[in-house]
Order: structure tokens, then C-alpha cells, then sequence
């Protein structure tokens, strides 16, 4: 089942758009329940949720995400977000959008993370197969570590690059690269690539394969936690 960069603590909005169609409701979820063993037995839950609601020139989008985790080691880690975006049509290439969005993340020692932003999206490239966007957004960010309790607020910057290409009548390809440097240091960014081939059974259902990459140049204060992390993931999903 596809995740939402929750590693990288950027959120692949791009994947979960959906059709760009005329429907005003669109409803997408994903769900994955997994066992596995190697040095422990780990128990994974995994919900990953999309409403779309299209108003006259506005889109509006709401996100939620919550992963479980269970092993011998940590009886019960967990992730998760809840996200909010506006999108507003001006003509056939530009848009704005605005966003509020919360996240927790334990296994990251990320307590909460509280983001805002507003920005300009910009279409690229638009034929019957194949789109291309950009997007350039102001974010203020709060954050809270877990262990450590420092917070942090900052400005930063989050671009994005995001590709949607129909390779067939029943395969398609979600692309997006993140980048979010601080304003004031721009030494300090984050960056995260994602990637999602989905192979259509019909309408509503799909078989999914991605995988993504993230770096940070300064996550929290402690030495466990890596500047570059990557997964890969398949499942199945259900849309209508």
C-alpha cells in the first residue's frame, strides 16, 4: 500500500489529487495490514485517506494518514497527519493554493509539526497522456521534538516539480520531487522524490507499486535518526 513520504515528513499531495475530472465528490483510501519477522515480529496498520470537493473554481482537499506499528522492542509507535488544501483556478495554467496541515511522527522523535503555506502552481505541459506542474509555496513551520522538547520555528520554501503521465489504457505513473530549504539558511532543506505506478483492475481498483526518497540535512537532535531515508511499498487501491 502506497505511504505518504511520512519518512521524510513531506507530504506527496500530487498522488492524491486524483482525476482531474468534473465530479464535485472524489473519495480514494488505501489500506495495508502486514507481519513480518527478522531479528523481531513487527505488526504494521496503515490507513491512508483522500476527499476531493470541487466548488465553482475551488478545489478542496482533505488528507489523513495514520500508520501503526507493533514489536517486542517498542509495544506501539505510530505516524500520522491530517492535511487541508485549497486550490483555486484562475485560467488554464496558473492556480493558488493554501494549506494547514499536523503531523506526528514517534519513530522520528517528531512529537508535532504544525505547517501553513500559500503559493502559486503553475501547469508546465498539459496533452491527453502526460502533465506537468510546478508549484512554489511560502510555509511557516512549528516544530516540537520528542525526546529533546526543542522547538523550532521556521520559514521555509517548498517547491515542487510533479509528473502525470497515462503510459497505457491501464497503467499510469505519479511522479514529484520536493525541495524546502529555510529561508534565512538555505544549507538547511529537505528533499523528497516519490514515485507511483499504479496498474488499473477497473475503474475503482488498482494495483500499486512506489517508492520514495527523503533527506534531511538536520532532523531532530539525536544520533539515531538518519539525514537519508528510502521505502518501497505495494498494495492495492480503491477509489470512486
Amino acid at each position: 500500500m502506497f505511504s505518504l513520504s511520512l519518512s521524510g515528513q513531506i507530504v506527496n499531495v500530487e498522488s492524491l489529487r486524483m482525476a482531474d475530472d468534473t465530479s464535485r465528490w472524489r473519495f480514494q483510501n488505501n489500506f495495508d495490514l502486514s507481519l513480518y519477522k527478522n531479528t523481531t515480529s513487527v505488526l504494521e496498520l496503515e490507513n491512508d485517506m483522500a476527499i476531493r470537493y470541487l466548488s465553482g473554481k475551488s478545489t478542496y482537499i482533505f488528507l489523513s494518514s495514520l500508520h501503526f506499528n507493533s514489536s517486542a522492542e517498542e509495544n506501539f509507535a505510530q505516524s500520522g497527519f491530517f492535511h487541508l488544501r485549497r486550490v483555486r483556478r484562475f485560467n488554464e495554467w496558473f492556480w493558488t493554493e493554501g494549506f494547514v496541515q499536523f503531523q506526528t511522527d514517534r519513530p522520528l522523535k517528531i512529537e508535532a509539526r504544525q505547517l501553513q503555506g500559500f503559493g502559486p502552481r503553475f501547469r508546465l505541459g498539459k496533452t491527453d497522456k502526460f502533465s506537468l506542474y510546478t508549484g512554489h509555496l511560502f510555509m511557516y513551520e512549528y516544530d516540537r521534538e520528542q525526546s529533546t522538547e526543542i522547538e523550532h520555528y521556521d520559514w521555509r520554501l517548498s517547491s515542487y516539480l510533479s509528473l502525470d503521465w497515462d503510459i497505457g489504457t491501464s497503467v499510469s505513473l505519479t511522479s514529484v520531487v520536493y525541495y524546502q530549504p529555510r529561508f534565512e539558511k538555505f544549507e538547511d532543506f529537505r528533499f523528497n522524490w516519490n514515485s507511483q505506478l499504479a496498474v488499473k483492475f477497473n475503474e475503482h481498483w488498482a494495483f500499486t507499486f512506489e517508492s520514495k526518497v527523503s533527506y534531511d540535512t538536520n532532523p531532530v537532535i539525536d544520533p539515531s535518526i538518519p539525514n537519508f531515508t528510502y521505502k518501497i511499498t505495494n498494495g492495492i487501491q480503491v477509489k470512486f
